[in-house]
């Protein structure tokens, strides 16, 4: 969390990107793009949700970057996303994620 002078909290902006898995579609493995978009410092963490793996979360620095995500993925284009939505989210506190393994 950061402060300005006046003891104001500032928040930071990112955006999040959620999807849901078209029934029958299989999305493994995960885009490439993920992978390029984490090294550039754009998508921050990314995942799938439930046990069955059928939607998934990914977190970008900016409303920006997840468009642009959205826009070149390959299972979207192919039909194998049924839903997907992208939205700013202010992040009002957080911790440090573990280093990935």
């Amino acid at each position: 969390i950061n402060a300005t002078k006046s003891g104001a909290r500032r928040t930071e902006a990112t955006a999040l990107l959620g999807f849901r898995i078209h029934p029958g579609g299989q999305v493994s493995p995960a885009p490439k793009a993920i992978e390029r978009f984490k090294d550039q410092g754009r998508l921050l963490i990314a995942g799938a949700l439930g046990e069955s793996a059928r939607a998934g979360l990914l977190i970008f620095s900016d409303e920006a970057a997840a468009a642009e995500f959205v826009a070149a993925d390959p299972y979207r284009s192919a039909g194998l996303i049924s839903a997907h939505e992208i939205q700013p989210w202010n992040v009002v506190a957080h911790r440090p994620l573990p280093e990935s393994r």
